[in-house]
């Protein structure tokens, strides 16, 4: 017995399929292509995964390192972050379609995180790191939070700008400086010297 479906719920049901599929894909950060130890995400609606290679990273997830641990992740604009042990990423936006509406803001939490950026770069690009701002010009940095109240920067190729409400420093290619020591509700300090807490593996 051949049974006809009608045209409209065929068509009613692909369309469902091709807008949850866009909504997946304008979702999605990145994904996992390494791991060691143990590491968590917590998705935008709270719950908490374990997380492994080629798991999907997605706008509004928090990504967390625990002791003896570490992550990279690959991010759709072809970016590259090392998540070190006890740190914490949250990944707040990530648009990436080659076009003037990409955007990237990313908070450091805690930890230690370096990172070789992707396409989107200047003032598109945005990490939040102890009140302060770090957009890229295309760049290799490293960030590492000691405490609650100090971080440090430095930049091995390329340059970025650190902002806050006292100011801001740039650091890398055709500045004074590559590295910076970041407080809370002070402004930015230029270093030629690298800090201790940067450099070396996660």
């Amino acid at each position: 017995m051949n049974i006809s479906i009608p045209k409209f719920i065929i068509l009613t049901t692909l369309g469902c399929f091709f807008i949850l599929s866009s909504s997946a894909q304008l979702n999605l950060a990145g994904r996992v292509v390494a791991t060691i130890g143990q590491i968590e995400v917590v998705r935008f609606d709270g719950t908490h995964q374990a997380v492994i290679r080629r798991s999907d990273i997605n706008v509004g997830d928090t990504i967390k390192t625990f002791s003896d641990s570490m992550v990279q992740l690959r991010f759709v604009d072809s970016g590259l972050v090392s998540l070190c042990s006890d740190s914490e990423l949250k990944i707040v936006q990530y648009q990436y379609q080659g076009a003037n509406s990409d955007r990237v803001e990313l908070y450091l939490v805690k930890g230690k995180l370096r990172t070789i950026t992707g396409e989107i770069k200047g003032e598109a690009y945005l990490l939040v790191v102890n009140g302060a701002r770090i957009s890229n010009r295309g760049t290799d940095y490293e960030v590492a939070i000691v405490g609650d109240e100090q971080a440090y920067v430095g930049v091995y190729t390329g340059g970025i700008t650190i902002t806050n409400e006292l100011g801001e420093v740039n650091l890398g290619i055709g500045a004074d400086y590559d590295f910076a020591s970041l407080r809370k509700n002070f402004a930015s300090v230029g270093s030629l010297l690298q800090p201790p807490d940067l450099g070396g593996t996660c």
